[in-house]
């Protein structure tokens, strides 16, 4: 929490968690790089290796695993938790659950959606309100 001027409540163990916080509140971040590029994004868990990394001002995340929602910046209201979890190039998904490695990891702008299961909607990039449940869920 280097740059960390008027943001409360955070809590960062890690190398390089929080690094660029300036007025994010109520942030959890353990594991290196874990919410590094967080600048005012409140209400974020981040557990795991470069888990939440790129977030900056996304709201109410929760990140569990190595690059789980890793690429997210401004999104907000998404459950990641496994290795890779809705950690592909995400841009403007919101209040969408991957549980699962690698599931929903290709998603960019899709909303709503639901991922249980190893590489469950992993093929999905802009569908919405999508439910995969198992093995490869709704993968092509």
């Amino acid at each position: 929490m280097v740059e960390n001027t008027t943001g409360s409540k955070n809590t960062s163990i890690g190398a390089f968690t929080l690094d660029a916080n300036t007025n994010g509140s109520n942030n959890v971040a353990i594991g290196n790089d874990a919410l590094t590029s967080n600048n005012t994004g409140s209400n974020n868990t981040a557990v795991g290796l470069e888990a939440l990394k790129a977030n900056t001002t996304g709201q109410k995340n929760i990140a569990i695993g190595w690059l789980a929602l890793d690429n997210a910046d401004t999104e907000s209201d998404n459950l990641a938790i496994g290795t890779g979890a809705l950690g592909g190039p995400i841009d403007g998904g919101i209040q969408n659950i991957a549980i699962g490695n690698n599931s929903l990891d290709a998603n960019t702008t899709g909303i709503n959606q639901v991922a249980l299961g190893y590489d469950a909607l992993s093929d999905n990039t802009t569908g919405n309100y999508n439910v995969g449940i198992g093995l490869n869920a709704l993968t092509f």
